[in-house]
């Protein structure tokens, strides 16, 4: 029974329908005490009493929600009602890249714009793999892109209806060996063999070339033929149907080598060598492909990707190469923010001028209003800006992605200014918060929802730390945030209205 717009269920206000996949329904809901909205995932009620599919959608649940990064959909929350089990994750309002390629770029969406995605996607799939994980299933559609206003664009992976431990090797083994779209799955997936995040990196790889070329590497309306391609047949070259991306050839023959130990070591090293070619190519051909920052990238119009621009070429910026940062103790954060919002949190709150950005991709825009800007990553010193009269040194670092100052790798939003330092400094699958005081003794509270960038900064608070909890109280309503190494509540008139569980959490 589907769901209608308007009804309740499992307490959440149904919206709308926003799709079907093989296992139940997506919706749009309404949060059922927040004023959010998010996607619930309802699974088919004859699924429900198969135990098969319960035992794997639990499993989806579980492990989806002990992950966080900027570029996965966050799972909130999972239940059942109904006789129906539901899980509610990330609203990511914004088109799947397989919709961008069949109703803007059937072609191929630009490369610059590929190599944006790639990158992000590569970083959330090395984020899932160090966690002992596997995704099982990339590919356009679970590959959501969204603007977000003021130049900002988030990528997200999405879907974990087949996540597993690498080490995985439960009953349900065997099922998971047909689940995976055959156009993007790996040999070693395909024949029931043990797989590892190379398996990841093959399928993000066809995906890749999807997003190019508008069509998978191996493409049949019999499955069983596109299986003997992956398994036997060597993918085709780019350089036979779009010659002008045939420096990204040797990439991609080694992502998508049939034997695992002749790829990458990860997903990244794939994503860089995919932007270092299209580097190459500019240097060696003339600017003959959409690059990052050239003019062809930002003039190219919807129906026509591959015109030339009405101007000559900028240009182009430092290749989107890196996806990786290391910070404080070589945390590995790779991150995909607003670069128009971060450029300009950097100017004001740096007194010399802010290194350069280490990775900056201009895109042709999903919508034609304006560019893009996808900022991969930022030097340290352009996070924590140091006086000209003092020597550049690191903080004392408390986290392995915050200092004695909060976060690093969220711009001022979850950060203390200048030199004020940090109280307490926590993240949770929602948010990123830092408390900070100043050297006058004034407070400040500062928060980032992270699934969609949203910011909170409360300055005329009061501050009580028992040791155990800091207890932030908004002097202008009475809102009190109570933060404990277990987590964040936040709670008004003595009733709770929100509570996150921490996964990080220092007090400098």
């Amino acid at each position: 029974m589907r769901l209608t717009s308007g009804e309740q269920f499992a307490g959440f206000r149904v919206i709308e329908s926003l799709g079907t996949g093989g296992m139940g329904e997506v919706y749009l809901v309404g949060h059922p005490r927040l004023p959010r909205r998010e996607a619930l995932k309802v699974l088919s009620a004859d699924f429900t009493t198969n135990e098969e599919f319960r035992q794997r959608f639990l499993r989806e649940a579980e492990l989806a929600a002990a992950l966080w990064h900027p570029n996965l959909v966050t799972i909130h929350d999972r239940g059942e009602a109904e006789g129906r089990l539901w899980i509610s994750m990330d609203y990511v309002d914004g088109a799947d890249a397989a919709n961008l390629v069949r109703g803007r770029y059937p072609s191929g969406i630009p490369v610059d714009q590929v190599i944006a995605i790639v990158t992000a996607v590569a970083s959330a799939l090395d984020s899932i793999h160090t966690a002992g994980m596997l995704h099982r299933d990339v590919k356009p559609a679970n590959i959501l892109c969204a603007e977000q206003g003021m130049g900002a664009r988030r990528i997200a992976l999405a879907d974990f209806g087949i996540a597993r431990q690498i080490n995985d090797s439960s009953g349900i083994t065997a099922t998971n060996t047909t689940i995976g779209t055959v156009s993007y799955a790996a040999p070693e997936q395909l024949m029931g063999k043990r797989s590892d995040g190379r398996a990841d990196q093959y399928a993000l790889a066809a995906t890749a070339f999807h997003l190019l070329t508008g069509e998978a590497p191996f493409a049949d309306s019999n499955p069983a033929v596109v299986i003997g391609q992956h398994l036997s047949a060597p993918p085709p070259r780019l350089a036979g149907i779009r010659p002008e991306l045939s420096q990204l050839d040797t990439a991609f023959a080694r992502a998508l080598a049939k034997d695992p130990a002749q790829r990458f070591a990860s997903c990244s090293d794939f994503a860089e060598a995919l932007a270092g070619a299209v580097d190459m190519a500019v240097v060696q051909g003339g600017n003959t492909m959409a690059t990052p920052g050239s003019a062809a990238a930002l003039q190219a119009p919807q129906t026509e990707p591959k015109a030339a621009p009405a101007s000559p070429p900028k240009r182009a910026l430092s290749p989107p190469a890196l996806v990786l940062t290391v910070l404080g103790l070589g945390l590995i954060a790779a991150v995909v923010f607003v670069g128009w919002q971060l450029a300009n949190r950097q100017e004001r709150s740096a007194s010399t001028p802010a290194a350069p950005l280490s990775v900056t991709t201009t895109a042709a825009p999903i919508s034609p209003q304006a560019p893009v800007t996808v900022t991969v990553s930022a030097p340290q010193s352009a996070v924590v800006p140091t006086p000209a009269s003092q020597s550049v040194t690191a903080a004392p670092m408390v986290l392995a992605d915050a200092d004695v100052h909060g976060f690093v790798g969220f711009g001022d939003d979850a950060r203390c200014s200048g030199y004020d330092r940090a109280v307490v400094v926590m993240r949770t699958p929602q948010s990123a918060l830092v408390v900070c005081r100043s050297p006058g003794g004034g407070a400040y509270y500062r928060g980032l929802r992270l699934s969609d960038m949203a910011t909170i900064e409360l300055t005329n608070i009061a501050v009580t730390d028992s040791g155990s909890t800091v207890v932030v109280t908004n002097n202008s309503d009475g809102t009190r945030y109570e933060i404990s190494k277990t987590g964040l509540q936040i709670v008004k008139n003595g009733e709770v209205l929100s509570s996150e569980s921490a996964i990080e959490f220092a007090t400098p």
